[in-house]
């Protein structure tokens, strides 16, 4: 065997086999940079597509900003030519419709909230134009609501010093007018405030250089306020219609207030025992008194002893010795009083009389404590009672039970039952006096026709058998011995957690179909 012609006949056919492969290699690469010189031509025309689409989009969008900069303006102007083009009698009738009514919560002492837009009012009509700001500048009402600022509604850099400067600056541009002042110094302006008041003082000294100008007062101060403050309450408020002062542990008994306030409409009192002066001209127009923590029963006679023939709304909550002021005969005849809330132990003397009376408000104090000659003595007016039940009562549930059992047997009168809250607290509606309304013999409160439940009030527990029971005891007039039993025509039930079940059983069966 020739073993040198079998390795070049194996050479030849690596070489053969190669030369193919490099061939179609060849071929390979011609096709595909061919195809490239195409994708790299069709690139070439979809990127200048896209520049000139990047181009004109470019011009659209700077002509788009160019319109609307144009409609803004005409639009302003439309606007400016509208608002110029409105008599500025109407723009005043206006102004002082939108700046007409404060934001009181008057009936709630200690939670009147600080009323943002109306702080802002002035300032936001003023930027409107030139003649807008002249006109508010003229009309002293616009500037009249003077406020602290609450702690969640100003910026991290303003301090007492700050809000000082805007109300003088407000004080200042209501030159005359009657102001409706708002202070919660320490509850608002939280950590910024001086411990020594100091700024506080400042402020209420500006303020009470305008006293004659004061139409509604709402202070709730803290602890440190000079007495001396309040001395301006001794002085004729000619203007003042209500007062609302809350100030802890201030005695003020050696002294009376409130002279001549001819407008004076509504007092309330928290932690201060203010009395009104014995002899006055007149407080011809007191219509509501509240008396709180920090009162006293002299204090209480000398406003009704003044106001017996006006007064028509009184409220008492506060804990005291019994006195009686030698210039009061007892009892005090109150002829148009209509609502009276007794959130105190009521002295068991015939204090006072009310004819007309038709509205009664207890508590869980007073519930069990109101004397039963008092119960007799309203029951024949007495057609609304609200009970405020804050929390367990300290005597036992039978106890407690007994007292509401006795309240509502006297009031034999009562068409509206009402648990509310009379402090802004969450009122338990107790489910076993539910129970004593549907199945008493005899029957609690016959005449019954409505009983409200408020956002306030909830009951002890969801479960809502009794109530559902009482109602259907209730739907329908009827007979229980020699009684005669009124059907219930609404119950309303605004907690938030009232179960929706409940809600439409209510109401199916309280439906006329």
């Amino acid at each position: 065997m020739d073993f040198g012609e079998d390795a070049q006949a194996t050479r030849m056919r690596f070489i053969q086999s190669d030369s193919a492969v490099l061939d179609q290699l060849e071929h390979d690469i011609d096709s595909v940079r061919h195809q490239h010189i195409l994708a790299l031509t069709s690139l070439r025309a979809k990127q200048a597509h896209v520049d000139a689409l990047a181009s004109q989009l470019c011009v659209y969008e700077q002509r788009r900003s160019q319109v609307q900069h144009s409609l803004t303006e005409v639009r302003a102007a439309y606007r400016r030519a509208r608002i110029q083009s409105l008599p500025l009698e109407l723009v005043e009738i206006i102004f002082l419709e939108l700046a007409r009514d404060p934001e009181w919560a008057w009936e709630r002492l200690k939670y009147s909230r600080f009323d943002v837009a109306r702080t802002q009012l002035p300032y936001r009509l003023s930027a409107v134009c030139t003649s807008w700001r002249d006109l508010a500048l003229r009309l002293s009402p616009l500037w009249s609501y003077i406020s602290d600022l609450r702690r969640e509604a100003h910026g991290a850099n303003d301090t007492p010093q700050v809000h000082l400067r805007r109300i003088e600056l407000q004080l200042k541009r209501a030159r005359t007018g009657p102001l409706d002042i708002r202070i919660r110094w320490f509850r608002d302006l939280g950590d910024h405030v001086q411990p020594d008041t100091t700024n506080l003082r400042h402020l209420l000294e500006a303020l009470n250089r305008r006293s004659s100008q004061w139409r509604w007062v709402y202070w709730d101060l803290p602890e440190g306020v000079p007495r001396a403050i309040m001395d301006t309450f001794r002085a004729p408020l000619p203007m003042l219609e209500a007062v609302h002062l809350s100030v802890p542990s201030m005695s003020m008994s050696q002294f009376t207030y409130f002279p001549v306030a001819p407008r004076l409409r509504e007092v309330n009192f928290d932690g201060l025992d203010m009395a009104c002066a014995p002899t006055g001209v007149t407080l011809p127009n007191v219509t509501q008194i509240k008396i709180w923590d920090g009162g006293s029963f002299l204090q209480l006679f000398h406003w009704l002893n003044r106001c017996a023939t006006t007064v028509n709304h009184l409220t008492v909550a506060f804990s005291a010795a019994f006195e009686v002021p030698s210039d009061v005969q007892l009892p005090i005849v109150l002829p148009n009083l209509t609502h009276f809330v007794p959130l105190i132990r009521i002295p068991p003397i015939n204090i006072m009389t009310a004819p007309r009376l038709t509205f009664l408000g207890l508590d869980d104090d007073s519930l069990s404590r109101v004397p039963d000659a008092f119960l007799e003595q309203i029951a024949p007016t007495t057609t609304s009672l609200a009970i405020s039940i804050a929390y367990a009562p300290p005597q036992s549930e039978l106890d407690f039970r007994h007292s509401l059992i006795a309240v509502a047997s006297k009031l034999f009168n009562v068409t509206c039952l009402q648990f509310l809250s009379f402090n802004a607290q969450t009122v338990v509606i107790p489910e076993s006096f539910i129970e004593d309304m549907a199945d008493h013999d005899p029957p609690l409160m016959p005449g019954l026709e409505q009983m409200l439940c408020s956002r306030d009030a909830r009951f002890e527990t969801w479960d809502g058998e009794k109530l559902v029971h009482l109602v259907q005891k209730r739907r329908l007039k009827r007979m229980v011995g020699d009684v005669e039993v009124s059907p219930l025509s609404k119950v309303e039930l605004l907690h938030e957690d009232t179960p929706e079940w409940l809600l439409q059983t209510v109401r199916g069966l309280l439906s006329p179909d």
